[in-house]
């Protein structure tokens, strides 16, 4: 049984999907599935990015197309695509050609983490479309790579969104792949992590980072209560949370921008490497509307409202190979 989308919940979905937004975003998601399953292999002719970049977006996109509508395609793409990411070898899941190599142990990075979160979603998410080798190989790779790269980083790195990043990879990779350590590792983290933000809800970095930092967390989140519900009382989202009035002041307005088509892009306050154009991830505002509605209904509710003024005009509208990245 899945816990990243329970079967309760894809049945509500099923049952809702006629009615808006949920008809719109359950169209939006098939649709971008199913398209980047009819070309073998993981990148499309639309990739910006390299493949580490994207892989979230694409892997957990799909196995969630798959989890509401099984379809025979989408599952030997999956299947195809894992299957090939497990078999890498360690240099290929620590990133690209910039992150070190002369660590001992060798360390993971950013990438390693999308790697390990997007692998743990497509085993929980579609496990009929891989057979019983295929899951061995991949939860072996999680364990053996995903949780040891991944904890590499978070015991020599430093306290920033990176941090973040890193404890949802190893909760991911934990999680599915079977290590109690690290699943504990990843709750310290998390606990951890929530100092990043400030108690009015702005963050050190720009509004972008903020954003990515969010991701982590929320990934980090809902890994672990959702596979584990009784982590809940250990953990709670309320620290990041607040970001959303940071995000709502930061935001200036959503309209089309010169060269980049006539769809709506929000655009923010930022700075330094940031850029213009930037929301926090639409994951990351559902999250918190869902997850704070009782214990901070305001904070909540500005989530849901972000999310319906920045992705609801423009679900179809790409670019959607970068965004787990924070842009």
């Amino acid at each position: 049984m899945s816990f990243y989308l329970l079967d309760s919940e894809a049945e509500w979905w099923r049952a809702n999907r006629s009615s808006e937004p949920a008809a719109s975003i359950h169209w939006s998601i098939g649709r971008r599935a199913e398209t980047r399953a009819e070309n073998p292999g993981l990148l499309d002719s639309e990739a910006t990015v390299e493949w580490w970049h994207l892989v979230v977006e694409y892997v957990a996109e799909a196995a969630i197309a798959y989890k509401l509508k099984p379809d025979a395609g989408l599952g030997v793409w999956l299947a195809g695509v894992v299957n090939d990411i497990v078999r890498r070898d360690e240099d290929e899941w620590i990133g690209p050609w910039f992150r070190s190599r002369g660590f001992t142990p060798k360390r993971g990075y950013l990438e390693t983490a999308h790697v390990c979160v997007a692998v743990a979603a497509a085993l929980d998410l579609a496990p009929d479309a891989f057979t019983p080798e295929d899951h061995s190989t991949a939860r072996e790779a999680l364990r053996t790579r995903g949780v040891s790269l991944c904890t590499a980083w978070l015991d020599h790195g430093h306290f920033h969104n990176q941090r973040c990043i890193l404890g949802a990879g190893l909760a991911a990779a934990s999680v599915v792949g079977g290590n109690p350590e690290g699943v504990e590792r990843a709750v310290a983290e998390f606990n951890l992590c929530t100092h990043l933000f400030q108690a009015d809800g702005s963050y050190g970095e720009s509004s972008q980072y903020a954003g990515y930092a969010a991701w982590g967390m929320t990934m980090m989140y809902e890994t672990l209560v959702r596979h584990t519900p009784a982590l809940a009382e250990r953990l709670s989202p309320a620290a990041y949370a607040r970001c959303v009035r940071w995000w709502a002041s930061n935001l200036l307005y959503v309209k089309p921008l010169s060269g980049w088509g006539g769809a709506p892009r929000p655009r923010m306050v930022n700075f330094n490497d940031s850029g213009a154009i930037a929301a926090p991830h639409g994951d990351v505002l559902l999250h918190i509307a869902a997850r704070v509605a009782d214990s901070m209904p305001d904070d909540a509710a500005l989530a849901r409202g972000l999310f319906d003024q920045v992705y609801l005009p423009s679900l179809d509208e790409g670019p959607f190979d970068r965004s787990s990245f924070g842009m």
